[in-house]
């Protein structure tokens, strides 16, 4: 970061790197990717785009020096020149907090968004100056593995609670409160509600709860700054935004008159709500599918009508209940005569399964 004091302003660090001629690879975009140091997240949104330019690679088992392809080298000269006029742009990073001097408290909000893409959250600090200015964000890109957007939102809401939480421990000034806006319907439901879910839902709401002190509301997605960094900009349009750099105009007024709005029924959202808590449901129905199967069926899948001796199916379980017992290594026999332990056991499957079947 370079910091200007005369004009209170920070910008990202532009590279100390030459870039040597010659062809264009994906050694090359990741390296140039990675020279962009911006840790509080102010580039995000632009950023954002590089990274997943260099996913679509990595999905195409691109190696390392394999020269890009014309359509590729296109999209990337456009991105590498959007990733240079980053560190041409100073930001001004006066964040106005107090209105009075013994006025020492702020609100922390965080608004969180996800895409099929990245998920992101960018926070916004706001004083009794009636001011809010964006003081942090965090963007990941989604997993090469398909998620669900809900999950994918899920994921937002967690980076931005931790997020709050970290920057809060960073701030030396008193925290009066911490607001948390989503645009998904699903994940708000899904911290609400009281009904089992999935394990993966579960663990992950389970920490977002935990702080209690967090609130938890809805914001459309026209209003939310975080879309922006899930679906990547220009730094021209990025520079003008106002809703990235200081959010909402209504988040000026007084709290009393904040957005939290209202969500009737959806059933699109009702299905995506349900879907996991269903499928935990399901799995039980499934295994317990299986177990009644399996109980049903004779020992080792033996048909006893291809044989034609009683005695002669119980010496074929017993020699294939010793090829099993070998394979687990379990303790067994290992003559050439079956012991009378080892028909008894035998005995005792078949009689089990007749009783199951029968009575």
């Amino acid at each position: 970061m370079l910091y200007k004091f005369v004009f209170l302003s920070v910008a990202v660090k532009p590279s100390k790197l030459t870039v040597c001629p010659g062809k264009t690879t994906k050694r090359r975009t990741l390296m140039e990717l990675a020279e962009i140091f911006d840790p509080i997240g102010l580039f995000s949104p632009i950023i954002i785009s590089g990274k997943m330019f260099v996913q679509d690679l990595w999905k195409r088992n691109l190696q390392w020096d394999d020269e890009l392809f014309t359509k590729d080298l296109s999209k990337w000269i456009n991105i590498s020149t959007e990733l240079k006029r980053v560190s041409e742009d100073f930001i001004p990073r006066c964040v106005y907090l107090h209105s009075e001097v013994n006025d020492k408290t702020c609100k922390l909000l965080c608004f969180c968004d996800a895409s099929a893409r990245a998920y992101s959250a960018a926070m916004q600090t706001c004083g009794q100056s009636s001011r809010s200015d964006l003081i942090f964000s965090k963007s990941r890109l989604a997993p090469v593995k398909d998620m669900s957007i809900p999950r994918l939102e899920l994921m937002a809401v967690l980076i931005g609670v931790r997020s709050l939480i970290f920057v809060k421990s960073e701030l030396n000034i008193s925290i009066e409160e911490m607001c948390l806006w989503s645009d998904s319907q699903c994940v708000l439901k899904w911290i609400s509600t009281k009904k089992e879910l999935n394990v993966f839902v579960k663990n992950r709401i389970s920490e977002t709860k935990a702080h209690k002190n967090v609130k938890f509301m809805y914001v459309n997605t026209m209003e939310n700054p975080a879309d922006v960094a899930t679906r990547g900009t220009t730094a021209s349009k990025l520079k003008n935004d106002s809703i990235w750099w200081h959010g909402p105009k209504w988040l000026n007024y007084d709290t009393q008159n904040w957005k939290n709005d209202s969500f009737g029924d959806n059933s699109s959202v009702e299905k995506m709500y349900q879907s996991e808590i269903k499928r935990e449901k399901s799995r039980c129905s499934t295994l317990l599918c299986n177990q009644i199967e399996e109980e049903n069926r004779p020992p080792f899948g033996i048909d006893c009508r291809e044989f034609s001796s009683y005695t002669k199916v119980i010496r074929v379980t017993a020699w294939i209940q010793r090829f099993v017992s070998r394979m687990k290594k379990d303790k067994c026999s290992t003559g050439k005569v079956l012991t009378y332990k080892e028909l008894k056991v035998a005995e005792m499957n078949w009689i089990k399964y007749i009783q199951r079947k029968y009575y």
